[in-house]
């Protein structure tokens, strides 16, 4: 199921955000998001694996471009206050991140499964969808757009300069190797999202622990990480950013 998730994601999603920049933001995380709500009402009706696996494929680049496009908007809107803005999207996501497991438990007390999460969690994105859509304060191109009009346009010259193909950022991106490194490290936080989540409920499940208590352990994960960003939303003025990144990720390859 984790592969599924990523695997169209790895080859559509990229190339899907560098033309979000000549869309307007409006559309295109609304239209992302619309398909997020798609995605999860095809995985509330799935009748086996393999369509279960469609859906899966279809919502891993739709979510990944919805959250990206919303990220990159708020970052570039307040370039002066990055850390406090992303402190802040982290906040949120651990909000949903702490709903899931809320939501399980609930279901799981009705007498509903699995499917009906997934129902809710597609009408919920539809009405995100919605706002989103509606929201005309985002009707416009993403700031970093700007940099591919006056490469459309050309230079002072009068000679044009054409934006960059996929193949020459690629290379662009291999020939810097501090970029990979962070690109790398980067990565290997989804092992403390999806995966840790994914291991854990199934680990718990191998030793008897029940629906709520498994709910339980996954929501004191969450609530630890909500604690932590409200200390560093507030404190981000005065903490040098990269030794806050280095401290938590060693914490966090201690935790593992």
């Amino acid at each position: 199921m984790i592969v599924a998730f990523h695997a169209l994601a790895v080859v559509v999603e990229t190339p899907l955000l560098a033309w979000s920049e000549r869309v307007a933001v409006r559309w295109f995380c609304g239209g992302a998001l619309l398909l997020v709500g798609a995605a999860s009402f095809l995985a509330a009706v799935a009748t086996g694996p393999v369509l279960l696996g469609v859906a899966l494929a279809l919502y891993g680049p739709a979510s990944g471009c919805a959250v990206a496009s919303a990220e990159g908007e708020l970052v570039e809107r307040r370039p002066e206050e990055r850390e406090r803005t992303l402190s802040r999207l982290g906040i949120a996501a651990g909000l949903g991140d702490l709903a899931v497991p809320g939501l399980l438990w609930l279901v799981a007390l009705l007498g509903a499964g699995w499917r009906t999460a997934f129902a809710i969690a597609g009408a919920l994105s539809l009405l995100l969808a919605a706002r989103v859509l509606g929201a005309r304060s985002l009707d416009h191109r993403p700031l970093g757009a700007a940099a591919l009009e006056e490469a459309d346009e050309g230079d002072a010259s009068g000679g044009e300069v054409a934006p960059p193909t996929m193949r020459e950022a690629l290379r662009t991106a291999l020939g810097a190797p501090s970029l990979l490194a962070w690109s790398l490290a980067a990565s290997l936080t989804n092992l403390l999202d999806e995966v840790l989540v994914a291991f854990a409920a199934i680990h718990l499940a191998a030793l008897g622990a029940s629906d709520g208590l498994r709910s339980l352990a996954i929501g004191a994960w969450v609530v630890g990480a909500l604690g932590t960003l409200a200390i560093f939303e507030r404190l981000a003025d005065r903490v040098d950013a990269r030794r806050a990144l280095l401290a938590s990720s060693c914490t966090s390859a201690a935790a593992l």
